[in-house]
């Protein structure tokens, strides 16, 4: 009685891993965005310590071994705040006065699709959330699984909800490229649109200290890896 449940149990967890292990964005993954931005001028983004340009709407950036999570900020650069030892960057932050921002959690599922056909497909479930508040202070620290775009949410176009829309495609699981959601640009404020991202160019350089994430504390057991911020 007791092997069968212990054979049975073995199985369930086999399975488990196997299905989690599928889930897992590993370091050869490359995240894809195709953004139909309303303006011939290169969007900075902040991510992982590095600036990347949304050039033509388009932009790529490595995957780096976390959990099957990532998420978007959409805040005003001059409200990013940074502890810093050394050269490097040890925490993001924001002042909880800051009078907006915009955080979405990314989590990467399954297509419907995917359970019709042999060929598995991913996408995102996208979730509206705060910032996690730094310990032992009323800071918003940011997750270092986070891709910063430094613009005021009013140039995206919202859901009836409240919340930025994004058009979501799904990928091909079996690639190694990972499509990232488009947020939605309001086409109508291309002039403000132009005018604030020279103020983002003009903020940059008091963040060029930011060249090493945040220290991150990993966990591993049955193939499945979780990263989190210490």
């Amino acid at each position: 009685m007791f092997k069968k449940i212990y054979i049975l149990l073995a199985l369930f967890m086999g399975c488990f891993s196997l299905h989690a292990n599928n889930l897992y964005l590993n370091e050869n993954n490359y995240c894809i965005g195709t953004w139909d931005v309303p303006t011939s001028q290169s969007i900075p983004l902040i991510y992982q310590g590095e600036i990347i340009k949304v050039t033509n709407g388009t932009f790529c950036t490595k995957m780096p071994r976390f959990q099957n999570s990532i998420a978007l900020l959409f805040i005003d650069i001059k409200y990013i705040k940074f502890d810093s030892e050394g050269n490097n960057v040890s925490t993001l932050y924001i002042d909880p006065n800051t009078p907006e921002y915009e955080y979405y959690r990314l989590s990467k599922i399954y297509a419907p699709q995917s359970y019709k056909s042999l060929e598995s497909r991913f996408t995102w479930r996208i979730n509206q959330d705060e910032l996690p508040v730094k310990r032992g202070t009323s800071l918003r620290e940011i997750p270092s699984n986070t891709i910063i775009i430094p613009l005021q949410s009013q140039f995206f176009e919202h859901t009836n909800q409240g919340g930025i829309k994004f058009k979501v495609d799904d990928w091909n699981a079996s690639k190694n490229l990972v499509r990232l959601p488009n947020p939605v640009f309001d086409k109508n404020s291309t002039t403000d649109l132009d005018n604030e991202i020279n103020e983002v160019y003009c903020a940059l350089p008091t963040l060029k200290v930011i060249h090493s994430p945040q220290e991150m504390v990993t966990l591993r057991a049955d193939k499945v890896e979780v990263s989190f911020v210490k």
